[in-house]
């Protein structure tokens, strides 16, 4: 089966990236800040520093998300459609290269924001807007990773 050719530029997937890292580790997120608030408040000299960057460290999430996903737009700012079989997803680049994306690597698939993410093992994601699948692929695509987890 074949997707519809889409673009997802690079902005659009930071959003997507640092969705995925909110959802994931919300908890440490939470934690830190409240550590250097504690660190602001009742600490002394160097601590007072490491609590004010504590309390600072989620407004970099962003940025890094920018960072991480440079490689993974080069593929989809160019126009790249997915194909799929019983072992593995593809996305091909329209001016060629892509990637390979076993079933077994995917841990969940999820439709979030206009896309369907596909989740990797290694805390990685692939996305795939709604609008190049049909609702039938859609179906297709989430059940054959329910049926990989199995």
């Amino acid at each position: 089966m074949r997707s519809g050719e889409y673009q997802i530029d690079r902005f659009t997937l930071a959003r997507i990236s640092v969705n995925e890292y909110v959802r994931q580790f919300w908890w440490y997120i939470a934690i830190v800040p409240l550590f250097g608030l504690a660190a602001v408040i009742f600490g002394f000299g160097p601590l007072r520093v490491i609590g004010v960057t504590a309390m600072l460290w989620p407004l970099t999430i962003p940025g890094r998300a920018a960072l991480t996903t440079g490689k993974a737009a080069k593929l989809f700012r160019a126009g790249t459609y997915a194909t799929w079989d019983a072992s593995a997803i593809y996305f091909h680049a329209v001016n060629g290269g892509g990637m390979k994306l076993e079933w077994t690597a995917v841990r969940s698939v999820v439709e979030t924001g206009g896309f369907l993410v596909f989740r990797t093992r290694r805390l990685g994601f692939v996305p795939i807007p709604l609008t190049a699948l049909t609702e039938n692929q859609v179906e297709l695509l989430k059940s054959r990773c329910v049926a990989t987890d199995s």
